[in-house]
């Protein structure tokens, strides 16, 4: 710093002892996070008494690594803005993105999304959702290098805090999956009932919990699986919204037809991630 201050009147050595400023300022992902505008206070001391660097001291918050965080619900990360969501994790920048997913656009009135679960009602599909939900997480670990999380607060909150802290921390693209109750499933016990709701959905495998770090350590698994296998409470989890059960007692048959095709899914995408483990033990 003293080296650069001494030749300002000099452009190209004041340009090259910058560059080599620059590099040795680099922050490493780990340490950004405990950085603050307080390590600016090595700086100042050299400028003590200078005029020169005021432009840049009143700014010394900015000398603070930055955690960058997009946060979005599912109907932009699923359908409206996946391309652009995709273009992001592609690009290897360090982003981390949180997806709030309700399995339904929310804010209009609960509207079929691509995250919308197999057999479901919701707007545009009166007669139950007819395809699976789309598999973003699983989509996004197909690159190897970003790091995706599946989550649920109300079902495990240290596995949720986990995931963040390592989507923090990961020097690259990451992606967070929320499940995330909404008023619009008709749960009926009431709002009340959704951490336990939260539970269910877990316990049932109807949202797996799961952390893909490509920064794990060499000869551990970069798959963790933070669940069970399924129980076989499915269809009671189901009946207890009424984006399910109304199918159910309007259109029996069509409505057993779709959670039969749920149940397996559910149990499916269980081993798939268990063979996923697998084929990275080699």
């Amino acid at each position: 710093l003293r080296e650069w201050k001494g030749a300002m009147g000099d452009p190209d050595r004041s340009r090259a002892i910058g560059e080599v400023l620059r590099q040795r300022l680099a922050f490493d992902a780990q340490a950004a996070r405990t950085r603050s505008a307080s390590d600016a206070a090595p700086l100042k001391r050299v400028f003590d008494g200078s005029d020169y660097p005021s432009a840049l001291l009143a700014r010394a918050d900015l000398f603070a690594k930055k955690s960058v965080w997009c946060i979005g619900g599912d109907g932009w990360a699923y359908d409206i803005g996946f391309g652009g969501l995709d273009e992001v994790l592609a690009s290897k920048e360090n982003i981390n993105v949180l997806v709030l997913d309700t399995e339904g656009y929310s804010n209009t009135g609960g509207e079929m999304s691509k995250a919308t679960q197999l057999g479901s009602v919701s707007g545009f599909t009166v007669n139950g959702k007819p395809t699976p939900k789309k598999n973003l997480g699983r989509m996004m670990m197909q690159y190897g290098y970003v790091y995706v999380a599946h989550v649920c607060l109300g079902a495990d909150m240290q596995q949720t805090i986990d995931a963040l802290r390592e989507a923090e921390a990961y020097d690259g693209p990451s992606i967070v999956i929320a499940l995330c109750p909404c008023i619009s499933w008709g749960i009926r016990e009431g709002m009340h009932a959704a951490v336990r709701e939260q539970k269910r959905a877990v316990a049932t495998g109807y949202w797996p919990l799961y952390r893909f770090n490509p920064a794990a350590p060499a000869g551990t698994d970069p798959l963790t699986i933070d669940c069970t296998v399924p129980d076989k409470t499915l269809p009671s989890f189901l009946s207890g919204q009424n984006r399910f059960a109304s199918l159910a007692e309007r259109e029996p048959e069509l409505s057993a037809l779709l959670q039969s095709e749920l149940a397996k899914d559910v149990v499916r995408g269980h081993e798939e991630l268990v063979r996923t483990v697998e084929v990275y033990k080699g």
